[in-house]
């Protein structure tokens, strides 16, 4: 016993420089555990699929490359107070609500939500042009109060208001009807789906063919009117003329019975995903670069770290999104001989984000503030606006030009002993990129100039919004652009969604697959299945029904279904 002791103890510090790839050597020729699956990236989707995985008795090892685990699920901290990295707010958490029976069965644990205030957003439409507030709506939970809110805001566009929430009936009738047929698209082969796709879908691709703004013009010619039925688009990242009008209505509808935040933050995901894979004898390991994929004889056999150390698998998923995949894990040859180049060429990145972490160590009532999320428009020409604004050389501003972000999310977070600002915005990952191959947090004065005037002007419109918050110093205040997304997630182009949801993403069924012309080889996360926290999630369920050979949608409903019967008897009994 105790010369096994002295053994391990000498490679362990033989290969203690290798980091954590040293850890893993020690596991797999000391202990035996050999992974059965390699997923690449701790987001969500890698943490979610290693949890499914685990419970089907994998052994699987996460491999992240930054010092944290989580991907956008991750929290850091600026004087003191904890932000995320990417989560703001999640809908569908209500008790029995679809997502969180998924995620506290992939848990092992409920995982407990805080909910915003009853009226979790705050829509703001201030003209800068002409320095005027046009309207400010407070948005409650509830179908039924969210229509009496906008009626009583716009008594003389009752009819078009009704008409728009018609056709969001109709849109989720669709939706909900041809949801599993598209699914089911996505896992026969490429040649297949194509021939069948106009007898399975024929209404829901006619619906992704539809524009947000060609719906919102049938409805109404008041501008105003047309914000504020629009003025969450910043969750998916597009403008109402190039996004699919299934996925404005699908992002209405999640949060439509009300928005929550995790009690201890994401952090308590990650850390509950983590311990569901080591609980099957895999784990997560963090400053693990994967460098390439292998291939071999048409099949992925496990994959290079950038040190040189090959891990083999019998299957490797890869949350590291489409194009980080193809085009920097895969060697070109191998893309060639599987044909892959459409997948990158045909990659559109989504929007790309600029944000402002702002800390008080004042409670949110000392501050004037509640629990929800601002959205702050600059222009009832949301359009326009963007285009004026993304089309300038370096992201300057100029609001009596009409040049000006066109477009904030302030998301306020109260905490026990002060309250912290999330501030996001659509920026250009070509303003910043002339830095990109210089060390984070090293970048020159050019790079630091722009990043300050974005985040000068900003906290303007955050003043305009809050008046109040003008008589308090910031006690924490940091910022981020594309490349620290870049830096940190992995996002070729600092971008925030993945690949964009435009109507391209859902018509052409060669790309959003789970599985690859490469045996072995699979994809999760947004650009496989939809975007933000709740699509990355649900992808996990997409790419392992593939993987296992099992429907896990139909596991995942009937958890839901047993889940509300035990509410409703619980109800019942009180």
């Amino acid at each position: 016993m105790l010369t096994t002791i002295l053994v391990l103890g000498v490679l362990a510090v033989i290969f203690a420089p290798l980091g954590i790839i040293g850890k893993w050597f020690l596991n797999l020729f000391v202990i035996g555990r050999y992974p059965e699956i390699v997923i690449i990236g701790s987001g969500i989707s890698g943490l979610a699929c290693g949890a499914i995985l685990s419970k089907a008795g994998k052994k699987v090892i996460v491999l992240e490359q930054n010092k944290t685990a989580g991907g956008c699920l991750h929290t850091f901290k600026r004087g003191g107070f904890p932000f995320e990295a990417g989560i703001h707010y999640i809908g569908n958490f209500e008790e029995g609500g679809g997502l969180k029976v998924l995620l506290d069965s992939l848990c092992d644990k409920k995982i407990e939500m805080d909910e915003l205030c009853s009226e979790y957003d705050d829509v703001v439409i201030y003209d800068t042009l002409s320095d005027q507030l046009l309207k400010r709506i407070a948005i409650p939970k509830g179908k039924q109060n969210y229509v009496n809110c906008l009626h009583n805001a716009f008594p003389d566009e009752r009819q078009a208001i009704d008409k728009y929430m018609q056709q969001y009936e109709e849109t989720l009738k669709t939706l909900n009807d041809y949801r599993v047929p598209y699914l089911f698209l996505k896992l026969l082969p490429v040649w297949i789906a194509k021939l069948a796709a106009p007898i399975l879908c024929a209404p829901y691709f006619k619906l992704v063919s539809t524009s947000v703004k060609s719906i919102l013009d049938s409805c109404t010619k008041n501008k105003t009117l047309q914000n504020c039925l629009a003025y969450f688009y910043g969750d998916y990242g597009m403008q109402p003329k190039e996004c699919p009008i299934n996925v404005h209505y699908n992002v209405q509808a999640h949060y439509m019975d009300g928005a929550y935040f995790p009690k201890k933050g994401a952090v308590e995901i990650v850390e509950s995903l983590i311990k569901v894979i080591r609980k099957s004898g895999g784990d997560v390991f963090t400053k693990a670069k994967v460098a390439s994929i292998m291939i071999k004889n048409g099949k992925a056999t496990g994959v290079q770290m950038s040190n040189g150390v090959v891990i083999r698998a019998n299957a490797v998923v890869s949350s590291a999104g489409v194009y980080n995949t193809f085009q920097n894990l895969i060697s070109a040859t191998d893309v060639a001989k599987y044909n892959l180049k459409n997948q990158i060429s045909n990659y559109h990145p989504s929007q790309q984000t600029n944000c402002i972490f702002i800390g008080y160590n004042k409670t949110a009532e000392e501050l004037g503030l509640k629990y929800q999320n601002c959205w702050f428009s600059t222009s009832n020409d949301l359009d326009g606006q963007r285009e004026r604004y993304i089309q300038t050389e370096d992201g300057s501003i100029d609001p009596k030009q009409g040049i000006d972000i066109p477009g904030l999310l302030f998301s306020i977070k109260p905490q026990k002993n002060g309250t912290y600002i999330t501030c996001c915005f659509e920026t250009k990952y070509e303003w910043f990129k002339e830095w990109e191959h210089q060390r984070c947090k090293k970048r020159g004065a050019g790079y630091l100039e722009i990043k300050q005037r974005l985040t000068e002007r900003a906290l303007e419109l955050l003043y305009l919004a809050y008046p109040q918050l003008k008589n308090f110093t910031p006690d924490a205040l940091d910022s981020s652009t594309p490349l620290t997304c870049q830096h940190y997630l992995g996002c070729a182009f600092g971008e925030s969604y993945g690949r964009k949801m435009d109507a391209d993403f859902f018509t052409n069924l060669e790309v959003g697959r789970p599985e690859t012309p490469i045996k072995g080889l699979y994809l999760t996360g947004q650009d496989t299945f939809s975007l933000g926290v709740a699509g990355a999630l649900v992808s996990s369920i997409l790419t392992t029904t593939t993987l296992l050979h099992r429907n896990m949608f139909g596991d995942w409903f009937a958890a839901v279904s047993k889940e509300r019967r035990r509410i409703k008897q619980d109800k019942k009994l009180q």
